[in-house]
């Protein structure tokens, strides 16, 4: 019994560690542009426009992030982050905000606090976004 609740013990102290880390690296909801271009891969070869595109609205916060372009959005919580010095990797399966059936896809993002960019991977985009704490 004092082994299982030892376990317990070490597990909450390293869960409490893991958000008060990722907690300090995102200080609070951090709102993503990207203002530049968009970028969208496929079977090896990627294709940037700087003209004629909408740019996408990543909003980040410690356990949910949200992404929405040209008509829908999507959200989702975190399910995994990790912080080293300035770099936060975010990992978050979404779903379609109005239908929420299905996973719409996964998520991933590199998101430096002291640069204040992220780069964002989801479904064929990969977006450079500028982002500023709100």
């Amino acid at each position: 019994m004092q082994n299982h609740l030892f376990g317990w013990t070490r597990a909450a102290i390293a869960s409490f560690a893991f958000m008060a880390t990722a907690a300090h690296a995102m200080d609070g909801p951090t709102q993503c542009l990207n203002k530049a271009a968009e970028t969208r891969c496929d079977a090896g070869q990627c294709v940037t426009a700087t003209d004629g595109f909408t740019p996408a609205q990543l909003s980040l916060a410690p356990e949910a992030v949200e992404l929405c372009a040209y008509s829908g959005c999507w959200q989702g919580r975190v399910s995994f982050m990790h912080t080293q010095d300035q770099f936060t990797y975010i990992t978050a399966t979404l779903l379609d905000t109005p239908h929420a059936q299905a996973p719409a896809d996964v998520l991933n993002i590199l998101y430096n606090s002291k640069g204040g960019y992220a780069l964002a991977n989801f479904a064929d985009f990969a977006l450079t976004m500028e982002c500023a704490a709100h």
